[in-house]
């Protein structure tokens, strides 16, 4: 049985960790409190290394230490969000996250990921495809 690739909103961490992913452009979120922080999509077929990664690697690291690593990806998948309000020019005067936040009243990460799901079957595209488009 062939693994399915699964699309992931994440942190910048995970494609530092994980370099040979497949990649969206880095994306700012919009908000004034994380202007220098950038958020990717990436795809893979094999979560479950990703996952045992951070168990066992990030996972002990971050409760011995003072400056964890800030490692975390959310399934960009089907939901019953409806982000079809959101234009591409809104986005890309305003970002992705905030966007999102101030259409929908969404700003959870897990809510963003759908919302990422939601207009990239909107523009026809895959999720990094779509993140690719955004930030041309």
């Amino acid at each position: 049985m062939e693994n399915r690739l699964e699309y992931y909103l994440c942190s910048k961490e995970v494609v530092e960790h994980f370099p040979d992913l497949e990649k969206s452009n880095p994306f700012k979120s919009g908000y004034d409190y994380d202007v220098d922080v950038n958020y990717f999509v990436v795809a893979t077929s094999d979560f479950i290394s990703i996952e045992k990664y951070y168990k066992q690697v990030v996972e002990p690291y971050n409760e011995q230490s003072n400056c964890p690593i800030n490692f975390w990806m959310k399934l960009v998948g089907e939901s019953a969000i409806d982000a079809s309000a959101i234009t591409l020019k809104q986005i890309r005067k305003c970002g992705l996250f905030y966007s999102v936040g101030q259409e929908l009243g969404l700003t959870k990460e897990e809510n963003q990921a759908y919302a990422i799901y939601d207009l990239s079957k909107k523009y026809k595209q895959n999720p990094i495809d779509f993140i690719n488009r955004i930030t041309q």
